[in-house]
């Protein structure tokens, strides 16, 4: 399992690394994850290992892909999630997935307190929720909004998620 978790840690390290830089993590990467997780997974574990890669893929690609939709995530955020799952399991890319969504919510929070845009982007949720809950109509989204959305690379969630999950 060390094995495994020093892998999936020099991973995340290098994604990190490379979405700070440059704002995308390499197809290389995430490639390479996920022929690494399935091969190591099918040569220990045979059939049984294969199924754990192969679940672990489509549950971390799949949970993601949800947030790249909406356009929370980038597409290699999606990919890693599947190479986090090839290599680690399903349970581990849901529990990683969840924690960095936590930590995401949270780093955008301390971002909008230092920004003091707090109390601005909080009235415009509850605007939104009003007429979404109350008036049973659908907020529209302005492009001049999407400008000012909050953004920032998804990795400052993920490298303390996936290290919440291993331990």
């Amino acid at each position: 399992m060390w094995i495994l978790i020093s892998i999936v840690a020099l991973f995340t390290l290098i994604a990190f690394y490379t979405d700070i830089r440059s704002h995308k993590i390499p197809n290389w990467l995430t490639a390479g994850g996920i022929i690494l997780g399935i091969a190591y997974h099918t040569i220990v574990e045979g059939v049984e290992g294969l199924y754990f890669s192969i679940s672990g893929i489509v549950v971390g690609f799949t949970l993601l892909l949800v947030l790249y939709l909406f356009r929370g995530v980038g597409a290699g955020d999606v990919k890693l999630f599947a190479a986090i799952g090839a290599l680690m399991g399903t349970e581990f890319a849901v529990y990683s997935a969840t924690y960095a969504i936590f930590y995401a919510g949270v780093i955008g929070l301390v971002i909008l307190f230092i920004r003091k845009q707090f109390i601005q982007r909080m009235t415009w949720v509850i605007q939104c929720l009003f007429a979404l809950i109350i008036l049973k109509q659908m907020p529209s989204i302005k492009p001049t909004q999407m400008k000012e959305m909050l953004k920032f690379p998804m990795m400052w969630a993920v490298l303390p998620a996936v290290v919440t999950s291993v331990f």
